[in-house]
């Protein structure tokens, strides 16, 4: 019971002070909020991606002038509606990869490995929303909810403290993650309310979330006090969470060309710890420069006390040192390019 009036009071909290429209969960949104389609019948798609390039060579460098670098990355996103009377269901696929190398030639004396690419972040996630609504005129709608999130390459750790694509051997690199190693599923069922265009929030009291690393020795690994950084029991490589998820989203115009979207999802297990709370938060800021072309500034917060982070130390190697449990942030710029088909 005491779980019950606790997610009433949680969800009570967000319709108060939440002002929001549709995340359809935990996206990585580096290019979704620049993705819309129109509200016509039948089926209709729209895609968009921003991108970040920095390369610089140097033949025959004056001694600490420095060396040569190539980072590829950005944000790609894909959006896939279809709408029939009260009834639409949205999908939507999301990847933000990044990636750079610098120097060149081998990576140390007497081995014949390149300097390798380091990650710099890797993001899968793919969502779908089923939403029908009361009545014409009602701005509610009986919603299901499917998220997805993984990675898509290999990222291994060396003893530098940097994460590589490639394992090497130079560097005792280890591996860490790779697709489905982890992945998180999160299915939930309850209400959505869209009252206009840039104001929308999703409601479930039941949402179940479940969490998987396929890889055994992955799922085994833990931090140097030997705690598991999943959170798993040994043995362990997989956890099942059932609670209530509600999801906002704000869309508004700053001024002329420039735009600022927010997304909000908080999750309260109810099996475990209810008062430690999920929380995904998603901004970004957006001038448009000419038509279909913007410069967007992102900022994204998430937190789950279930996982364990590496903590920022500027003056460690690497730039991290130890493990805990605290907020991950993650800052981008980009330009975007968008297209409606």
């Amino acid at each position: 019971m005491k779980k019950w009036i606790l997610c009433g009071l949680f969800s009570g909290l967000v319709l108060t002070y939440a002002r929001a429209q549709n995340d359809d969960a935990a996206r990585q949104k580096a290019v979704k909020e620049m993705m819309k389609v129109e509200e016509a019948e039948g089926w209709s798609s729209a895609g968009a991606f921003g991108f970040d390039l920095g390369q610089m060579m140097i033949l025959n460098p004056y001694v600490g002038q420095g060396q040569d670098r190539l980072g590829v990355g950005g944000a790609v996103g894909y959006l896939l509606r279809y709408k029939k009377g009260l009834l639409s269901w949205t999908n939507d696929f999301n990847v933000n990869l990044s990636v750079q190398r610098f120097g060149s030639g081998v990576v140390a004396a007497g081995s014949d490995q390149r300097q390798p690419f380091e990650k710099s972040i890797d993001l899968l996630t793919l969502g779908s929303n089923l939403a029908y609504k009361m009545s014409e005129t009602s701005p509610w709608s009986y919603s299901a909810d499917l998220m997805v999130l993984t990675q898509l390459l290999s990222s291994y750790q060396g003893n530098n403290g940097k994460y590589y694509i490639t394992p090497v051997s130079a560097y005792q690199t280890q591996l860490r993650s790779k697709f489905l190693s982890p992945g998180e599923f999160i299915f939930g069922v309850g209400m959505k309310y869209e009252k206009s265009s840039n104001f929308q929030i999703y409601l479930s009291p039941v949402t179940g979330k479940f969490f998987y690393v396929a890889d055994r020795e992955i799922a085994a690994l833990k931090t140097d006090d030997g705690q598991n950084v999943w959170g798993f029991e040994e043995g362990q490589q997989s956890r099942f969470d059932l609670g209530a998820n509600v999801k906002v989203n704000y869309v508004t115009k700053l001024m002329d060309r420039i735009g600022y979207t927010t997304s909000l999802s908080l999750f309260s297990n109810y099996l475990r710890n209810p008062e430690r709370v999920d929380v995904i938060w998603l901004n970004t800021f957006g001038v448009e420069v000419v038509k279909n072309l913007s410069l967007q500034l992102k900022v994204d917060l998430f937190y789950d006390y279930d996982k364990i982070n590496q903590l920022t130390d500027a003056n460690a190697v690497g730039g991290v040192s130890g493990y805990g449990r605290t907020v991950n942030v993650i800052q981008q710029f980009l330009l975007t390019y968008h297209l409606t088909f």
